[in-house]
């Protein structure tokens, strides 16, 4: 991705697909690699989840409208980005993680969470950053929808410098690298093996034990997993452990991570 330098901080690349199926939690996974010139300067915009309008620009508070993205920030400090029901700033609430800055020419996964809110009148959302498969920043309490029909709908494919001045801009033309982008049903951690798996493998990851189940499943482990498509073999981690197939001499799943 290309992000030249203009008035604002870059030209606005903003192009919202809609999801197969609305859910009411979903995970944005997506590689990420800054250049090694890249500016930081004061920061920018890249990809997440939204709603209904998904609100975002400082536009007012929606009822039918949210979005949760993330940003980096001078010194490649990433963060949530989120417009909800409530936020204290116009321009939409920051999150920021403690410790944590991204580097350049190094390749991350970006794991983005997203849960609803159960009804409009509730404030149990949340949001949760994860990078290379730890936990970065997590936001609670989120009032994200104000009404019972907008639920997550929308793949936000959002990224620039800015930002409303030229405060923002880089002094030159900047790049940064994205692949594997994929969005998830339910709350999920795929990190570096889960790249590995899920796009690589054609699998399904299940981080905890470090198993990648075959696609035929929907599901890796868990109860009732003898039952799904493919069978104990391909959709159970214990009966995938033992078997002893490894990921890494394997060009399909089911395997096990070494």
């Amino acid at each position: 991705m290309k992000y030249p330098p203009d008035d604002r901080g870059s030209p606005r690349v903003n192009n919202n697909f809609n999801l197969e199926e609305e859910v009411t939690s979903a995970t944005l996974s997506f590689d990420v690699k800054l250049h090694s010139q890249f500016e930081f300067v004061k920061g920018g915009k890249m990809h997440g989840l939204g709603g209904g309008t998904t609100t975002t620009g400082c536009l007012p508070i929606d009822s039918d409208g949210w979005s949760v993205r993330v940003m980096w920030r001078g010194e490649g400090v990433p963060e949530l980005y989120v417009y909800h029901q409530d936020r204290s700033d116009t321009c939409g609430d920051r999150y920021t993680p403690e410790n944590f800055h991204l580097e350049r020419g190094t390749w991350y996964r970006i794991d983005l969470q997203v849960q609803m809110n159960s009804s409009p009148g509730h404030n149990d959302g949340k949001a949760v950053l994860f990078i290379d498969g730890k936990k970065l920043v997590e936001a609670n309490g989120l009032r994200l929808s104000g009404t019972a029909n907008v639920n997550i709908d929308t793949f936000m494919f959002a990224t620039f410098y800015g930002g409303a001045d030229s405060s923002w801009s880089p002094s030159k033309t900047t790049y940064v690298y994205y692949d594997n982008f994929t969005v998830s049903r339910g709350m999920k951690v795929t990190g570096e093996r889960g790249t590995e798996c899920e796009i690589f493998l054609n699998g399904i990851y299940h981080p905890g034990s470090e198993i990648c189940c075959a696609n035929s499943c929907g599901s890796c482990g868990g109860s009732g997993c003898a039952d799904l498509p493919g069978g104990g073999s391909q959709c159970c981690t214990g009966a995938i452990s033992n078997s002893g197939a490894s990921c890494d001499m394997s060009f399909n799943a089911a395997c096990v991570f070494s």
